[in-house]
């Protein structure tokens, strides 16, 4: 517990192939995609803002009903529990871990998520998950970038089935979504066969030409982290593991549906268990957007278009943005601080 992770390192080298890729200084890069942010964010700033019934908006929020938030609560911490059971899965796969662990690092990370760009609560997870329980950061990162992409699979394939279910959807584009499922499960079906090809993968690294790394330093980290993302698939080889964590994956698709079935209903609008898996696979696509910490404009930007296709009004979509933002803001902060009060203070080492 708290010792140093030598395998660390080997995720490092992000910024410095961006680095040498573009020939950029960290300086420039941060100032170049803080003016990219900015103007990103007015552009979704406007159709948000634009013919929205400010007095029709505020009144939804003022007249929701806010005596069931308890109820939400428990329901949404029910949820992250589900969550932290499926990434338990996998780091076990490496060495046992305290659910209770998992949990807390798992709301550390959604915090960072929420307050830092670029999805930057991957690494709190793990450096929370290294300093309760000693497991390999890189390790944790890899089950992170597994379950991500499962996630991404699944959200494809459960939110084209719900907006057929649904009959927002024409005939045609009905049929394109069956066949986006298809080739979700496909691909799918690839990423777990990919350890199959790890030697392959080695050789391409080690043909490849990558400017600006003249000492060849770079290559051997990137095969570090190949055989790191490599075991974190491999975790899921296990049938009963996969089987497992298939169902978990479900679970949690269906309790966010139905969360998001709830949060209409203290705004007192109805949502159906479709259109609310609709709405979550938009919000979980449109993560990948780093625009700004938490992607605020982003959700609501979604939420606008994916009400529209059900002729919800856009005053509803932004009021739905805002309160599960705020109440999951609230939630994740709260366990966050229980999970970080559980870290042990050591006190400094006089030299």
């Amino acid at each position: 517990m708290g010792h140093k992770d030598s395998n660390l390192k080997p995720f490092n080298p992000f910024s410095s192939l961006l680095r040498a890729g573009a020939g950029i200084q960290p300086e420039k890069r941060s100032r170049f995609l803080a003016v990219v942010s900015f103007v990103l964010a007015l552009l979704l700033l406007y159709p948000i803002v634009r013919d929205l019934d400010w007095p029709k908006f505020l009144h939804i929020l003022l007249h929701a009903r806010y005596a069931l938030l308890p109820v939400v609560f428990v329901w949404g911490s029910l949820a992250y529990l589900v969550h932290a059971a499926r990434w338990r899965l996998l780091v076990q796969s490496e060495k046992p871990v305290r659910l209770a662990d998992v949990f807390f690092a798992n709301m550390v990370g959604f915090l960072g998520n929420i307050l830092l760009p670029a999805q930057a609560g991957s690494l709190a997870r793990s450096a929370y998950l290294l300093q309760m329980t000693g497991a390999s950061a890189s390790f944790s990162i890899a089950t992170q970038i597994v379950q991500r992409i499962m996630d991404t699979v699944a959200l494809i394939i459960v939110g084209s089935l719900a907006l057929a279910a649904s009959g927002a959807a024409a005939p045609v584009l009905q049929q394109a979504l069956v066949l986006m499922s298809a080739v979700g499960a496909g691909g799918l079906l690839f990423l777990l066969l990919l350890p199959r090809f790890g030697g392959r993968l080695e050789k391409i690294i080690a043909w490849l030409p990558i400017p600006g790394d003249r000492e060849g330093k770079l290559k051997p980290r990137l095969v570090g982290m190949l055989h790191k993302f490599l075991d974190g698939i491999k975790s899921l080889q296990d049938a009963r593991r996969a089987v497992i964590f298939g169902g978990l994956t479900l679970l949690i698709r269906l309790m966010d549906g139905m969360g998001a079935m709830l949060s209409a209903y203290v705004l007192n609008f109805s949502l159906t268990l479709p259109q609310g898996l609709v709405l979550l696979a938009g919000w979980g696509l449109s993560s990948f957007i780093p625009l700004t910490p938490g992607d605020g404009l982003v959700i609501q930007f979604v939420t606008t278009l994916v009400f529209a296709i059900f002729a919800i009004s856009k005053e509803y979509a932004v009021a739905m943005a805002v309160y599960v933002q705020v109440a999951g803001l609230v939630m994740v902060s709260i366990w966050s601080l229980v999970g970080l009060l559980r870290v042990p203070y050591k006190p400094p080492t006089n030299h």
